[in-house]
């Protein structure tokens, strides 16, 4: 038995998670944490080729200022990748967007309503002029827990096609 830090045995460290017991057991974890703040900024930046995507994810996953980022694809040609910052409240000209309430869309569906420019950037402020190109964003801020439970919708992806109404207000 012995206690291992992240500079000694680095492969050790980074090898226990997926070793699935076979290094050894985990009986002990000592964590930092760290408090987040209420809300979440998310930044929506549409790419228009697979290509602009990745490039526009490796970028975003390498700005020290995000925690979080991801990308949705919705075809060949059309994505949408979000960055996202932890804030401790939100402008005076903007509102939080509760995403987990019952009448809201399912949120890959709130994202292609972002990227088709429909009704969901009513909550959101667009900047740039009304034509999408891959230099615009859209921004909004949502409360931590409503970003943690973004995709939890049960069986969001699959649900279109089973309950084709599913996404209407009115059988949430």
């Amino acid at each position: 038995m012995f206690q291992e830090a992240k500079s000694e045995h680095h492969s050790l460290f980074y090898g226990i998670p997926w070793s699935q017991g076979s290094l050894g057991l985990l009986v002990a974890a000592t964590l930092r944490i760290i408090p987040c703040q209420p809300y979440v900024k998310l930044i929506y930046q549409p790419c228009f080729s697979s290509k602009s995507m990745v490039t526009r994810l490796q970028e975003e996953s390498t700005r020290a200022e995000n925690e979080f980022v991801e990308a949705i694809q919705f075809t060949s040609t059309s994505s949408v990748v979000v960055g996202g910052q932890f804030v401790e409240q939100i402008p005076k000209n903007a509102a939080a967007n509760h995403l987990a309430r019952w009448y809201r869309p399912w949120f890959h569906t709130h994202v292609e309503e972002i990227l088709n420019g429909e009704a969901a950037v009513r909550r959101s402020k667009r900047v740039g002029g009304e034509a999408w190109d891959e230099n615009q964003t859209v921004v909004e801020y949502v409360p931590v827990r409503d970003y943690y439970y973004r995709h939890q919708r049960s069986w969001f992806w699959r649900m279109r096609e089973w309950v084709p109404f599913g996404n209407q207000w009115w059988f949430r």
